[in-house]
This record gives C-alpha cells, structure tokens and sequence, in this order.
C-alpha cells in the first residue's frame, strides 16, 4: 500500500494544475492510499472489519467543448449510488470540484455537492435534456463562468466499501476505468491525515 499520487476523478476529468478560482464550495481535504492489485485488495479486506455499507457508484465526467473549466482546474461528475444488488439509483449528485494541493498522498479540493432528481437526470441520460438545463448551485456556477454546453467524457464504476476504523471512515474502493483497467485504493477524507496514514501502514 503506498501514496497515491493521481486520483481517478482528475484522470477523467483532464484536469490541468490548479488555480485560484473561488467556486464558493467546502474544502474537502482525502488521504489516498493505493493497492497493489487484487491480492493486496483482499488481503488488507480481510484484515478490516466488515464493512458497515457497500455502494456502486457509476461516476459521469463531463467536459466542455472549449476546456474552460479545465483551464480553471475544475471536474464536474455526476454520480449514481446504488446498492449493489439493486438497479434503481439510491441518489444522484452532482459534484463541481477544484483541485488546491497534492502531496504525498494528501489531495486538498475545494467541492460543491447538489442532488439531483433522478427522473431529471435519466432524461439527461436518454439525451432529452442537457445537463446544464437543469437546476442546482453547481451547474449555476458553471454557467456563470460562460460555460454553455457541457459534454460526456467517459464514465467509471466503482464498488465502494465503507469500513469504520479507529475514528476514521474508510473507503475501500476497486475502480474499473472505460478501457477496463482496474485499479484500488483506500481514501480517508479527514483533518488529521498523518494519523490516519500511521493507522493504515501499521
């Protein structure tokens, strides 16, 4: 298990460095360890307790056709949650992202979050409606940046396991990119990293 130095959500979004654009959002501060493949994902499962929930989340990046908002350092993502065993979304959100810092496996953003309806959202999916038609503080901040037209990059399936240790919530995740690649990590989103990272390397 060592440091990640990339996240899947930057990788998809064609992020550049970041900036000093304010988008009015939390600061969200992750620890990020990455897996070595399958055998060390079960193995380091097998060593956590069980896990208090598990979610597969279907991950929707979307660009624009003029890179504005990668320009400013900005992901947007539209997410499905569901159980694992069921087809209908538990909810949909929507996420407007920009990335501050990476170091040593620390990734510091600033994050916007909005629900969206599903209903709404399956007619963006069905190609009735384009995303930027709908309404939420997120999407209102891209369109205040000029952005009219928003477009689908690719999208990733993530089964996320969520495991309560030691004062932290862990999210044990296995992702499998558009050309099939698979890869696993563990995030903590948390103000006190180092602790968090002494934890997991014991």
């Amino acid at each position: 298990m060592t440091a990640a130095y990339r996240d899947p959500d930057l990788t998809m979004s064609t992020q550049r460095p970041p900036s000093d654009r304010d988008i009015g959002a939390a600061m969200e501060r992750e620890l990020k360890m990455a897996l070595d493949g399958p055998t060390d994902l079960a193995t380091i499962l097998s060593r956590l307790p069980a896990p208090t929930d598990t979610v597969e989340q279907h991950n929707h990046y979307f660009v624009d056709p003029h890179s504005l908002l990668s320009t400013l350092g900005m992901m947007v993502r539209v997410r499905e949650e569901r159980s694992p065993e069921a087809p209908a979304p538990r909810q949909v959100i929507l996420t407007l992202k920009r990335r501050v810092s990476v170091s040593d496996g620390v990734f510091v953003a600033h994050e916007m979050e909005s629900c969206l309806p599903p209903e709404d959202w399956e007619e963006v999916r069905a190609g009735a409606r384009d995303l930027l038609s709908l309404s939420c503080d997120g999407l209102q901040t891209i369109r205040d940046l000029g952005v009219s037209q928003l477009q689908l990059r690719g999208t990733m399936v993530n089964l996320r396991r969520k495991i309560s240790l030691g004062g932290f919530i862990l999210e044990v995740d296995q992702t499998t990119f558009p050309n099939g690649v698979i890869e696993s990590e563990i995030e903590v989103e948390t103000e006190r990293p180092e602790e968090a990272r002494a934890m997991l390397e014991e």
